[in-house]
This record gives C-alpha cells, structure tokens and sequence, in this order.
C-alpha cells in the first residue's frame, strides 16, 4: 500500500515503476556522502520482446556528470500490484 495525505490507496502503475526506477537508482548509486550519479530518462520499451504487462522493460541513462554514463536495461516484475523484483538485462539499447 501506499501511504498518501493520510489514508491508503493502492499503488498504481506508475507507483510500481517508479518503485523500479528507485530500487535500480539504489542499486547502482547506494545513499551516501558520496553520489555516482543519477538515473536519467526513465522510460517504457513496449517494444523490446520481453516485455510483459505485469513485466516491463524499463531503460534510462545512469548519467555520472562525465563521459562514463551508461545504458540501463531491466525488467521490473509488477505482478499481484507490488513491485516484487528487478532483473538487470543487457544494457544495449
């Protein structure tokens, strides 16, 4: 659930994937004194043959500020509306 000006509400679509986009930006760029950078350009590729409904392909630029940015590719399975994990894919987009 997700808690909103004091009551609940089920996440919506766009709550799980940003869930998503937050779990890889934590991954790549854990808290810290120190950043490595920022998850950038966040979006959908409807159509990249893995995609599912209830598990999307996700992509963005993990962009460091320099020329060592890169691609992101991942699959973010959705299903039973929670955000239940995230799978790494080949970064070649």
């Amino acid at each position: 659930m997700v808690r909103m000006a004091g009551s609940l509400r089920p996440p919506t679509r766009p709550d799980l994937l940003e869930l998503c986009r937050q779990d890889v930006q934590r991954r790549i760029s854990p808290a810290g004194p120190i950043q490595y950078g920022t998850l950038r350009g966040w979006g959908q590729l409807v159509d990249d043959s893995a995609y599912r409904t209830d598990i999307p392909v996700m992509h963005g630029l993990f962009d460091t500020g320099g020329n060592s940015s890169y691609r992101v590719k991942v699959k973010c399975d959705i299903r039973g509306n929670r955000l239940n994990d995230v799978v790494d894919m080949d970064p070649t987009i």
